[in-house]
């Protein structure tokens, strides 16, 4: 598989909360069910980037107000990280700026929550990641579907359909 950066597009949907809840943890059940190693990499991954993000500022806190010798190291850990993912929201937004010019306009909100709630999305990731761990059906389209996973016969799916 191939990156091809000509083919992005953008997308001007407009969606609710409960909307964006639902079509992201039904896409995190399909991959836990179809590709189980890679959400269990997708999910570890995330709960460390939180643990970072949020801890290292916290044990920063800790070091200083219990007089740790080395305090100012965790203090340039938790500067260090932070800065890195803001320097990462602003990558992104120059390549979709590059990619997709002729929509910046139209994609200024979007560029702002990117830019200013990084810390905000990595949490709401973390805990659709986490509502994706129990359960075998979607709903899409208003219908239900109930995922058994890439190791069922088709007999077992022959079954199911009678």
């Amino acid at each position: 598989m191939v990156f091809v950066p000509a083919c992005m597009i953008a997308s001007f949907q407009t969606t609710t909360w409960k909307e964006l809840f639902e079509f992201s943890r039904r896409q995190f059940i399909i991959t836990r069910v179809y590709l189980p190693l890679m959400w269990i990499f997708g999910l570890l991954n995330t709960a460390l980037g939180v643990l970072i993000l949020w801890g290292s500022p916290v044990v920063a806190m800790l070091a200083f107000r219990a007089d740790w010798p080395c305090a100012w190291i965790y203090s340039a850990g938790a500067v260090l990280f932070w800065g890195l993912q803001i320097y990462r929201a602003i990558l992104r937004q120059k390549i979709i700026a590059t990619m997709l010019p002729e929509h910046k306009e139209q994609m200024k909100m979007a560029r702002y929550a990117d830019l200013f709630f990084f810390w905000g999305w990595s949490i709401l990731f973390l805990l659709i990641m986490l509502s994706s761990a129990v359960g075998r059906t979607i709903t899409w389209r208003h219908i239900r579907y109930r995922l058994n996973g890439p190791l069922v016969s088709r007999s077992s799916i022959r079954n199911i359909a009678l």
